[in-house]
């Protein structure tokens, strides 16, 4: 009869235990798994023929899972997948397996799809519908403009005339009267008075 392999408990590398599916290494396959994080750890060196082992690993939020083993080959190597709703932290992890000699549990790779985004908006973004602060009301005129309907304060008052100008009615300070007579002329009518009377 061929001889049963005992069952063994392989740990988790201890280099990936902590891993974070946000600075891990990332890859492409993902085992057919549609969640955001898939997780894929690899155990190898077992004997030929190995069934099927059981992967038991826990993480800081999603908490204990389990995964079955997929034989690849003669079955010297197996492939686990775990999927996450989102980013986490690998904490431990082991698998049992029924097989004389094995090799390592590693974490392969991770696969990341995009996160959903929360229902807050980043911190740094202003909100939408806020204008932003540097920019004055729409609806103000700039500070440095004089209102529309003030006239210039240096121009005078177009119906007001000109300080300078005499007024039109007044004749000039300098012209005589035109009807007085010269003031050096003797009236025609008075003889001379040096003459003696006609009659003596």
């Amino acid at each position: 009869m061929p001889t049963v392999a005992a069952a063994a408990t392989v740990g988790l590398h201890v280099p990936h235990v902590n891993a974070s599916s946000e600075t891990f290494g990332q890859a492409s396959d993902d085992g057919g798994l549609s969640a955001p994080v898939v997780w894929h750890f690899i155990l190898n060196g077992l004997d030929s023929g190995t069934p099927a082992a059981q992967l038991s690993v826990t993480f800081a939020g999603a908490g204990a899972r389990n995964a079955t083993g997929r034989p690849v080959g003669s079955g010297k190597t197996q492939h686990f997948y775990v999927g996450t709703v989102g980013h986490d932290v690998l904490l431990s992890g082991s698998a049992n397996v029924a097989s004389d000699g094995f090799g390592k549990l590693v974490l392969s790779h991770v696969v990341v799809r995009v996160i959903p985004p929360g229902d807050d908006p980043p911190a740094d973004d202003p909100p939408a519908d806020d204008p932003p602060a540097d920019d004055p009301p729409a609806d103000d005129p700039p500070a440095d403009d004089p209102p529309a309907d003030d006239p210039p304060a240096d121009d005078p008052p177009a119906d007001d005339p000109p300080a300078d100008d005499p007024p039109a009615d007044d004749p000039p300070a300098d012209d005589p009267p035109a009807d007085d007579p010269p003031a050096d002329d003797p009236p025609a009518d008075d003889p001379p008075a040096d003459d003696p009377p006609a009659d003596d």
